[in-house]
């Protein structure tokens, strides 16, 4: 009988193990320093549009629905 459960357990470690590999295979790698540097650029870009439209602050808004995208 305490073979059967240690067969159960090792079954059910190796499908965590599989459930793990799947998801780290599946999931891209990102390069976190080429996004910040995308979006510093991107924040630089809508700042000099943003002294072409006076009245809205393009670099803050967007900003802000980065941040909130980001949180959730």
């Amino acid at each position: 009988m305490g073979k059967i459960v240690e067969i159960e357990h090792e079954f059910d470690t190796l499908n965590q193990m599989e459930v793990k590999l799947r998801m780290l295979v599946g999931n891209r790698v990102r390069n976190k320093t080429k996004i910040q540097k995308a979006c510093e650029r991107m924040d630089d870009l809508r700042q000099k549009l943003a002294k072409r439209t006076k009245g809205w602050n393009t670099t803050a808004e967007i900003r802000k629905w980065r941040d909130l995208k980001c949180m959730s």
